[in-house]
């Protein structure tokens, strides 16, 4: 027992016990070598990681807009919209704050359509804005631009046949 502690009792108050003290000698054991564990890490370079967030970004913001409008065909409201934007993120199904986003989105979208703009003038707004602030496309969006242009040019040689 260590020098401060006078006696320590185990069992029943007001019964003496026989203080039996064997000391045993501490055998010191021997540290067992560990080797170190190493994980490999992959890295990518920075600027990889950059380019491929971006892609993410701007794919999420087109689908958001796809979303969103589909909704509106269907009939929800703006606000609408952002109450199912709201329960989705709470429930884990979109990122945090993307219900604002969302719901932005939506708003446009509803004032847009409400003045005849379509999906796909509303989506080549959104990528005019993205050339004016600098920020890059990715190739899905590049993908979505070459459809709207291609259906655009469908469009114009249906007219001239027809006049």
């Amino acid at each position: 027992m260590p020098p401060w502690v006078r006696s320590l009792v185990l069992g029943e108050p007001g019964k003496e016990v026989e203080e039996k003290a064997e000391e045993k000698p501490i055998s010191p054991q021997p540290l067992k070598e560990e080797t170190p564990k190493t994980e490999v890490l992959e890295t990518k370079p920075a600027a990889e990681e950059q380019v491929h967030s971006k892609l993410e970004l701007k794919s999420s913001g087109t689908a958001y807009l796809d979303w969103a409008w589909s909704l509106l065909d269907l009939g929800f409201s703006s606000d609408d919209i952002r109450q199912l934007a709201q329960s989705y993120e709470r429930l884990g199904f979109l990122t945090e704050d993307a219900n604002e986003q969302v719901y932005f989105l939506a708003v446009a979208a509803e004032k847009a359509k409400s003045k005849g703009l379509t999906r796909s003038r509303l989506l080549l707004n959104m990528y005019e804005a993205s050339v004016i602030c600098g920020i890059g496309i990715g190739i899905e969006d590049v993908k979505r631009l070459i459809s709207i242009a291609e259906s655009k040019i469908k469009k114009t040689e249906t007219t001239k046949r027809v006049a």
